[in-house]
């Protein structure tokens, strides 16, 4: 993401699943991911 206001919107509003500091901001505009399902470990 390149709009610094974005980044701090999200860094806000999102929390990172790996472990770990993230450094990074990444969009992915949903055209581009299709059937993919994040579940938890059993």
């Amino acid at each position: 993401m390149a709009d610094p206001a974005d980044v701090v919107c999200y860094e806000q509003v999102l929390a990172p699943w790996p472990a770990g500091d993230v450094n990074q901001v990444v969009r992915i505009s949903p055209q581009l991911v299709n059937g993919y399902e994040l579940v938890a470990d059993s």
